[in-house]
């Protein structure tokens, strides 16, 4: 008999399955290969150098190479998704930055999302982007709010250090409430990852109190 905590942990373990199954697509290419691990990390190091060094990278390319490190990550072994680990500090670099384009910090998110799903090493890297988060979470752009709402869960995802880390970031109640407010639907999306986010961090009280206050 799973324990309260194991059955939110498992909860969430398949809500996030289903929605980043659903941003990888049907991809055939990546469905259906074998994975060799050693192509793979080759492969992760080679865009991990040029996303650090190679500074004539276009913007598309960027976008492209940092899709195939998150795609690399959530379909590889446990040694892929550490390899793509090291790439997260560049990752949280680019995101926090305020010159980045949208699109490719929506590329980000996802990214970040897939190397950190389930790899505890790599989430206790990404808690460090989590006032980052919080502030994109806060953004009147309904899909990149949702999108930072994903990510955080895919970070707190079977980790409760990570979650009470979370529950300390000072904007995170008043910037889920905007999230609940928003009334348009989540189509596309397994789950309302705001509403998920409240039931597993326990804040339906706060964010109940801070909605009636406003």
């Amino acid at each position: 008999m799973l324990s309260v905590a194991g059955q939110i942990i498992s909860w969430l373990k398949k809500k996030v399955e289903t929605t980043t199954a659903h941003y990888l697509g049907h991809n055939q290419d990546l469905q259906n290969a074998e994975l060799d691990s050693d192509v793979i990390i080759r492969e992760i190091n080679y865009f991990s150098k040029n996303l650090m060094f190679n500074s004539s990278l276009t913007a598309e390319e960027k976008e492209l190479y940092i899709s195939k490190i998150g795609h690399m990550a959530y379909m590889g072994a446990p040694e892929v998704s550490r390899t793509a680990g090291t790439c997260l500090n560049e990752m949280m670099t680019l995101l926090k930055n305020k010159r980045t384009s949208e699109s490719l910090k929506e590329s980000l998110l996802m990214a970040i999302s897939e190397i950190c799903y389930l790899n505890r090493d790599n989430q206790s890297k990404a808690v460090a982007a989590f006032p980052t988060l919080v502030d994109i979470m806060g953004s009147e752009r309904i899909h990149m709010s949702r999108l930072a709402c994903y990510c955080i869960s895919c970070i707190v995802c079977n980790n409760f250090a990570a979650m009470q880390t979370l529950r300390d970031e000072p904007n995170l109640r008043k910037n889920l409430a905007g999230c609940l407010s928003v009334e348009v639907p989540w189509f596309g999306w397994s789950e309302n990852y705001a509403i998920l986010l409240v039931d597993i961090l326990g804040l339906s009280e706060d964010i109940s109190e801070l909605k009636f206050n406003n």
